[in-house]
């Protein structure tokens, strides 16, 4: 029993360190810019895996009978394994997808890398999922609109194009953990002292956005709504 303790305890320990060793470079390596977040993403993944694996098996020793002073092992460990349990509970509704648009049939488009076209096929996916998210139509003025284009610009907005009928405002966003891209357009069409506005929020990396673009888009919603 003492040789199995004295033999599993280090590997245990050991892998642990790895673990955290490999979660906290990942984290690094995901706020460069010249490295893939996926790349650290994977990273960060296979992270708490480890640290999963050490905390399951420092309780089957435990049950086993071979006890030691190494349970911060099953402390530590245990964490990933709620956070990931919590956020599969929390996102298990979202749909898998990483582009969104409050007008599906005319999305606003730009000529950017990583935009693209708008895939028909997630018109019924967002249609189920984001049923609340629809094109902003208003009456207003020309000071309105340049209400709006401050409230735009004041929060990093930048127009891309403007006429008479239609302003394009972009700007791209960077999430704080693990620096992951996405590109936002807001589009003004206007027509007399009409005005109606649509969004598009798109990731750059990854099949889901877990809900960010649909909440982004929501929070602009908001933004302009109380401008005017």
């Amino acid at each position: 029993m003492m040789y199995k303790l004295f033999s599993v305890a280090p590997k245990l320990t050991g892998i642990f360190l790895f673990a955290a060793l490999l979660c906290c470079v990942s984290v690094i390596f995901a706020h460069r810019e010249w490295v893939n977040p996926i790349i650290g993403l994977s990273g960060l993944v296979l992270g708490f895996l480890l640290l999963a694996c050490v905390s399951v098996t420092t309780v089957f020793l435990k049950m086993r009978g071979i006890s030691f002073d190494y349970w911060f092992l099953f402390l530590f460990g245990f964490l990933p394994i709620t956070a990931m349990v919590g956020f599969m509970v929390q996102s298990k509704d979202l749909p898998m997808i990483n582009d969104v648009t409050t007008n599906l049939y005319h999305p606003p488009a730009i000529e950017r890398e990583h935009f693209g076209s708008f895939d028909e096929k997630l018109v019924p996916i967002i249609k189920k999922s984001y049923s609340d998210l629809e094109s902003l139509q208003m009456t207003t003025d020309l000071m309105g609109l340049k209400k709006i284009k401050k409230v735009l610009s004041k929060y990093g907005f930048e127009v891309l194009d403007a006429s008479s009928e239609v302003v394009l405002f972009y700007k791209s966003f960077t999430t704080a953990f693990m620096r992951f891209t996405d590109h936002m357009v807001v589009r003004c069409e206007i027509s007399g002292n009409q005005v109606v506005i649509d969004m598009r929020s798109k990731s750059v990396y990854g099949q889901s956005d877990f809900g960010v673009n649909a909440g982004r888009i929501r929070q602009w919603h908001t933004k302009i709504k109380e401008v005017l």
